[in-house]
């Protein structure tokens, strides 16, 4: 009556599997199939388009998620208050065991950069961040980490060959170092462990899956024990301020940012500014035979999509990807797949921006306020605490056309760019005296 199939296997894989299992005439009652994966979600879904599977299940398997999964896919209620609790706790005892571990993220895409650093920073967590892996070299020489985790695809120093270094190194052979990446084929997974790390989280990141497999493996070397750093669960927020948008699934969207609708409305921006000449710049890859930075920019594209929810343009842009890997020089057909559905989303995404919008100039503007907030922001630049970057926007919003507007703005871009030294620099230069 039922087959929990897993999707990636040798020989013959779970979805060609399922598919013979459906057609096969001989079979009196087709058996109702769940889909179980350590790879993400969505694309397991992607993959089994055309196949009638009536759940997905992913790794690692709890009691509770087990249960529910067959519970929807034999038709029946599943959640009930018991077993949501408990998968709560199962969170929260992930989220309590990681308090106060220090973390480098090494990863090259500010959008993924920007919604990791927020999710690991709100759980408690400490994240310094490095652009490639020879900027995680170089920090890792001098300073010491309970875990890094660790892009493969990157510039300048993959991932793969960065973990391969420091393994050669007798302080690093045990530090955990957890793979974030896209790709979800064996072949992928098989790079991963051969290249010395510990174990896989797949992207679009599943927030659950994040701290459930960073758990197993990293340990704090100065746990914080703080009741007031509850676990945020992920929930169904109603989304009237985040309209509805053209090849975007919103609540996708909103679940990968834990519902944070400003981290979301933020990533949404920096997705249609960072893809916005994804076409011209993947033309340029073509006449000039760059195979490798044009497999690059369809493996960011695809990552970015799928965190913010963007279906379509992450189903297109896997295809891309995968014909580059297959240095196949017949590219253009797919591109133009991949610009049909993502030029929509960008055009959409345009009316999130209020960069257009005359600024408010009022009368006179409360310094005794503007000196609260200034007073707020420098110990926060100190402590490289994002949280600033709320703090600037209120004061921005306060000075409409003031003269220090532009620097402030600066100083908005530098903490947004993780450059802290930099940010402290400009506060130094802003004066509100005269």
């Amino acid at each position: 009556e039922l087959v929990l199939m897993d999707w990636k296997m040798p020989g013959l894989d779970g979805v060609e599997t399922a598919r013979l299992i459906q057609n096969d005439k001989t079979l009196e009652n087709i058996p109702t199939l769940i889909m179980v994966t350590a790879y993400g979600r969505e694309e397991a879904r992607h993959a089994a388009e055309g196949v009638d599977i009536s759940g997905f299940l992913t790794k690692p398997v709890t009691p509770s998620t087990l249960l529910d999964s067959i519970m929807y896919a034999m038709g029946h209620e599943a959640t009930s208050d018991g077993r949501h609790t408990h998968h709560q706790e199962e969170i929260s005892s992930d989220i309590n065991k990681l308090r106060g571990a220090k973390v480098l993220l090494v990863e090259d895409n500010e959008i993924n950069q920007e919604l990791a650093l927020d999710i690991l920073s709100n759980n408690g967590l400490f994240v310094e961040v490095a652009n490639n892996g020879q900027e995680a070299l170089d920090i890792l020489a001098s300073e010491k980490f309970d875990g890094v985790l660790m892009d493969c695809q990157m510039p300048v120093m993959d991932g793969y060959e960065a973990t391969r270094r420091l393994r050669l190194q007798a302080q690093h052979k045990q530090l955990p170092i957890l793979a974030m990446t896209a790709n979800a084929m064996a072949g992928d997974r098989e790079k991963v462990t051969d290249a010395g790390m510990n174990d896989h989280i797949a992207k679009p990141i599943n927030v659950n899956d994040m701290f459930a497999t960073m758990a197993k493996w990293i340990v704090p070397s100065k746990p914080v024990i703080d009741e007031s750093l509850s676990h945020k669960s992920i929930q169904q927020e109603d989304t009237d301020d985040i309209p509805g948008l053209t090849g975007i699934d919103t609540q996708v969207g909103l679940e990968i940012a834990q519902g944070n609708k400003k981290l979301y409305r933020k990533l949404l921006i920096k997705f249609r500014d960072s893809q916005r000449n994804f076409k011209n710049e993947f033309e340029k890859t073509l006449s000039s035979n760059d195979t490798n930075t044009a497999e690059r920019l369809a493996h960011t594209l695809k990552g970015v999509a799928g965190n913010i929810g963007a279906k379509k343009v992450q189903a297109a842009s896997i295809k891309l990807e995968q014909r580059c890997k297959d240095n196949k020089n017949d590219l253009h057909d797919l591109l133009v797949e991949v610009i049909a559905v993502l030029d929509p989303v960008i055009q959409d995404l345009e009316r999130l921006d209020s960069k257009n919008e005359e600024p408010v100039v009022p009368d006179k503007i409360d310094q005794t306020k503007v000196s609260e907030l200034m007073s707020q922001i420098k110990p926060l630049l100190e402590d490289d605490d994002t949280e600033a970057e709320d703090v600037i926007a209120e004061l921005i919003e306060l000075i409409g056309n003031h003269p220090e507007k532009a620097k402030i703005e600066q100083l908005l871009e530098s903490v947004e760019s993780y450059d802290f030294d930099e940010a402290l620099e400009i506060f130094e230069e802003i004066n509100f005296s005269s």
